[in-house]
């Protein structure tokens, strides 16, 4: 079976966020003998085609506006599975700075841009000679593939049997546009942008296209996938959701253990494992005389890393700042996000120098070492499709502390004497209410066991026991890959 996994970015080649390590991590444990697996994406000027010895592959032409446009693809493969990937190089939309728009603020010619990787993954399909039997769409970039497939290739016998599944990483990144600026571009039929298509309250929605055309929907966590066909997570698509709940499942994101394993990872200090975590201590340390505190270790240290958005709770977090500060505790924070966030917590650290620190940028090393030096992670999600940092900071025995939603509400159990003592196997902390108070009252449970060093030592030995690879992912995938296989196979 031939798979084509579609993302706009896929790590290591260029990385913005989660999104980007899926996309580079599932193909590859997809791929064996039942599948054939490929991936596209954009040729994003930050990608080092040197670095990745691409190699040139052909020119192909895309139908643009009235005319046609050539475009360029190169291959490469992913380091540890060999899956082939493909970038699809256009100098006008993909030669810039940023992947999605530079100084805080998004391109205005997205749509066209995204339109275009969407026709070229198409085209890139035809020209290698790969007939795809299921096309793996990810989020809004990836949009408007199921609905070229269904409008201008619905005749075209290389595609015949073609399925689409859609996943959504994140539901609140929509892609809206003009919509006479994308079907002119595009030449897709004006009968698509209807509500019964593409149209959301007057723009020409990328995520709505792959939501309404696709053949089946994915989530990237079960409690997300029930979540959003609820108004107050839908963002405005509930009703069309629910209406497609017969083709929608959840599957929970894995993370890659040749990558985030404290008893491999090459760029913490001290390496360690769940039947010996003394050397945790060592990155703990590290990780104080970095942030310019006194290491104290009856005095837990809590890592945060995030883009700063009220989507990842900053807003509560900024309004119990200052109580939290009063508790015996150090602080750390790794992120970019909003510039109001970037002035207010650069403010916390100068009134808080001795106990907490704050990063804005991104750094790949430093991640690493906040979760092998941190003793807690805090996640105060208003929602979380998935999540992995929550994943990660579990086999680091660095105990999350979050909220009860999305993927967190799926992968932590919450610390209470009652679950202890049924032998549940509490992970982490967990509040409900999206409030300043419920975080707080949140970390003070977590503060109070952390005084008891048993209770906290078989927490995080829970915490790294965790199982969450790639394997029971990767088989829902599979096992779905095959369901539209059949499905188209008995339409034809």
């Amino acid at each position: 079976m031939k798979i084509v996994f579609v993302s706009p970015e896929i790590a290591p080649f260029v990385k913005t966020g989660g999104l980007a390590d899926v996309a580079g991590a599932l193909p590859g444990f997809v791929s064996n003998d039942e599948f054939e697996v490929i991936a596209v994406m954009p040729c994003f000027r930050s990608l080092d085609r040197n670095a990745w010895s691409t190699e040139f592959i052909c020119n192909i032409d895309i139908p643009w506006a009235d005319g046609v446009e050539k475009a360029a693809v190169f291959m490469t493969r992913m380091p540890a599975s060999g899956v082939r990937v493909y970038f699809i190089d256009y100098a006008p939309f993909f030669d810039r700075d940023g992947l999605y728009g530079e100084r805080g603020m998004d391109y205005e010619d997205n749509d066209r841009r995204f339109a275009f990787f969407c026709r070229a993954v198409l085209e890139t399909c035809r020209a290698v000679n790969f007939r795809p039997d299921v096309i793996h769409c990810n989020d809004w970039q990836t949009g408007i593939i199921p609905v070229y497939l269904k409008t201008l290739y619905c005749s075209d016998r290389f595609f015949q049997g073609t399925s689409v599944l859609f996943t959504v990483h994140n539901l609140a990144y929509q892609g809206l546009f003009d919509p006479e600026n994308v079907i002119n571009a595009t030449g897709l039929p004006w009968s698509v942008y209807d509500m019964y298509g593409v149209e959301y309250y007057g723009r020409f929605g990328f995520l709505k296209g792959g939501l309404f055309y696709s053949d089946f929907l994915t989530t990237v966590s079960p409690r997300y996938s029930s979540e959003i066909r609820e108004p107050e997570y839908g963002m405005g698509l509930h009703g069309l959701l629910q209406n497609r709940v017969d083709s929608l499942a959840g599957i929970i994101n894995g993370i890659d253990y040749d990558i985030w394993n404290p008893g491999t990872d090459l760029l913490i200090r001290g390496n360690y494992k769940v039947d010996d975590t003394g050397n945790k201590k060592i990155n703990t340390v590290w990780l104080c005389r970095f942030c310019g505190f006194e290491y104290d270790e009856r005095v837990p240290v809590m890592g945060m890393i995030t883009r700063l958005t009220e989507q990842k709770g900053i807003d509560i977090l900024a309004s119990a700042f200052d109580e939290l500060m009063k508790r015996e505790m150090k602080f750390v924070l790794l992120g970019t996000g909003d510039e109001y966030y970037h002035g207010l917590f650069s403010d916390f650290a100068k009134k808080y120098s001795r106990k907490m620190s704050v990063i804005l940028r991104y750094d790949e090393e430093l991640a690493h070492m906040i979760y092998a030096g941190s003793d807690m992670f805090l996640m105060p999600s208003k929602f979380e499709p998935c999540g992995l940092s929550q994943l990660v900071s579990l086999k680091y025995g660095t105990v999350p502390v979050v909220r009860e939603t999305g993927g967190l509400a799926d992968t932590i159990t919450d610390f209470s004497t009652p679950a202890w003592e049924e032998n549940n196997r509490p992970n982490g902390f967990m509040f409900r209410d999206y409030s300043p108070d419920a975080l707080l009252a949140c970390v003070d449970r977590a503060l109070k066991v952390y005084e008891d060093s048993d209770r906290w030592n078989q927490l995080m030995v829970n915490a790294m026991n965790c199982d969450f690879s790639w394997s029971a992912s990767t088989e829902q995938y599979r096992e779905l890959y095959r369901k539209l296989f059949r499905m188209k196979d008995n339409l034809i």
